[in-house]
């Protein structure tokens, strides 16, 4: 709530709207934010990656990390987006679009090097940053066990198991 967050930022609520215009605003904000680190903590795993097949792996470990790193972010988004007018939620899935077509653009270089097999790395991208999310948003259930380390290693295994690239790895190994 902008009383939250004028208290911590020690403001009155009124001086909050001298800097942001509403609340809609402060969670395009939370938005953008999100989208950077995300961006900025993919792109520094990438840049130690000396294959393509490499990349791959680095960006499902980035990605699934990130959202774990950044899930505070997400919880926001996912929490109030319902409040915001439908006409202002288009800016907000195209923050959205604009994260997974960053992914979707190392996946389309994997498939053009014949790295995995899919023909539809749109797909792919999707998947890749809904599978983690969707655990990240899981922490309100206490029934399910969500040690982030296990979490993180299971995501990876599943998504490379899919792309087939766990069972190249096994294969060269061989």
């Amino acid at each position: 709530r902008i009383s939250d967050i004028a208290k911590v930022a020690g403001l009155s609520q009124g001086s909050i709207y001298n800097y942001i215009e509403s609340k809609e605003a402060l969670l395009y904000m939370v938005c953008e934010d999100h989208l950077g680190l995300y961006r900025d903590h993919v792109t520094k795993a990438l840049a130690a990656a000396a294959t393509p097949q490499e990349r791959i792996t680095r960006l499902i470990d980035a990605t699934v990390e990130a959202t774990f790193l950044f899930r505070r972010h997400f919880m926001i988004m996912l929490r109030e987006i319902h409040h915001i007018a439908p006409a202002r939620r288009r800016e907000f899935m195209r923050l959205a679009a604009e994260q997974r077509k960053f992914c979707q653009d190392i996946l389309e270089e994997a498939v053009s090097m014949d790295e995995i097999g899919s023909p539809d790395p749109a797909l792919l991208a999707n998947l890749l940053l809904f599978l983690p999310s969707f655990m990240a948003a899981r922490g309100w259930d206490r029934g399910l066990s969500l040690d982030q380390s296990a979490v993180e290693r299971d995501l990876r295994g599943f998504i490379l198991r899919g792309l087939g690239i766990e069972s190249r790895e096994l294969a060269k190994a061989e």
